[in-house]
């Protein structure tokens, strides 16, 4: 999943940022999520899920998505190489 950021993230998040990231941890802990995180530039993240449904999932939970803090989302499938 790629995530695009509004300008200034960092404040427009911050009334959002405990419950986005506590969504994470828990599609972390049940293993829907491998890892996430922002971009060093701040203006998008990725996360990588397990499968497509988790992260539909993850999409329509998420604040960031909810509150328009993210401005657009594409899903884009990876092929692993190394494990």
């Amino acid at each position: 999943l790629e995530y695009n950021y509004v300008e200034n993230v960092e404040i427009m998040r911050e009334p959002f940022r405990k419950s986005h990231i506590s969504l994470v941890r828990e599609m972390k802990a049940e293993g829907k999520i491998i890892m996430g995180g922002a971009h060093k530039d701040m203006k998008g993240a990725h996360i990588i899920f397990n499968d497509e449904r988790s992260l539909d999932e993850f999409v329509e939970a998420d604040p960031y998505v909810l509150n328009n803090i993210v401005t657009s989302f594409e899903k884009k499938e990876w092929t692993v190489v190394v494990d």
